[in-house]
């Protein structure tokens, strides 16, 4: 069973004087997993799961980009690649970890910018290999391990608006 939920609120921005209109700002987690021996799997949204669990396959790299109206910003995230270390931190351009080296992704950090960044947090969590489903992490924190050998199969990803 797969819950999805999208987060919506509304933003009122005053043109002049006498006028105001309403903006709906919706926003929404959409991202995918490259699985070994899989590829690039379906992509899922908020809070979904993307890659695999019960089946000791690595993942290998994450496409993720949020899908937004009404609020500017955007994402910025880094891997922790088996045999690499640390990649550089991205943009929503573009994805994390590697394609056709056979090398697992074993660790990630998330973070908003912009408005994204000042009205929501990004919640996120890593299925690690011999560990299982990690608690929740958000905004820039570790998911996954490193130094221990430890493959990603499985991750969640949700935005959640800050009060």
């Amino acid at each position: 069973t797969t819950t999805t939920t999208t987060a919506t609120a509304t933003t009122t921005t005053t043109t002049s004087s006498t006028s105001t209109s309403t903006t709906p700002v919706t926003v929404s987690a959409k991202y995918s997993a490259h699985v070994s021996s899989i590829g690039w799997m379906s992509t899922v949204a908020d809070n979904a799961v993307a890659g695999t669990t019960g089946r000791a396959l690595k993942m290998e790299a994450l496409r993720l980009q949020i899908q937004r109206t009404g609020i500017t910003g955007d994402i910025s995230y880094r891997g922790h690649v088996s045999g690499l270390g640390w990649q550089p931190y991205v943009s929503s351009s573009t994805f994390i970890g590697t394609t056709g080296q056979a090398r697992a992704l074993e660790a990630f950090q998330i973070t908003l910018t912009g408005d994204l960044a000042t009205k929501y947090r990004i919640e996120y969590r890593a299925h690690v290999a011999g560990i299982g489903w990690q608690a929740y992490v958000a905004d820039g924190a570790v998911a996954g391990t490193t130094g221990q050998a430890r493959a990603i199969e499985a991750v969640q990803i949700r935005l959640v608006p800050k009060v």
